[in-house]
């Protein structure tokens, strides 16, 4: 389902638009978290080896 669409449902007040938002960028979302939590070990690591910086 294309942007528009799903932004007219939400206007609508359309239940079904947190679906097709969720069905349509569930994986995006994923992906992005994913990658916040493993930039984030990253630093903690890093830290860990040198806390003065």
């Amino acid at each position: 389902m294309e942007d528009t669409q799903i932004i007219r449902m939400y206007e609508l007040r359309n239940e079904d638009a947190v679906l097709e938002t969720s069905m349509k960028y569930q994986n995006y979302c994923y992906k992005i978290a994913w990658n916040i939590l493993k930039y984030y070990q990253i630093m903690r690591r890093q830290k860990k080896r040198n806390p003065l910086s």
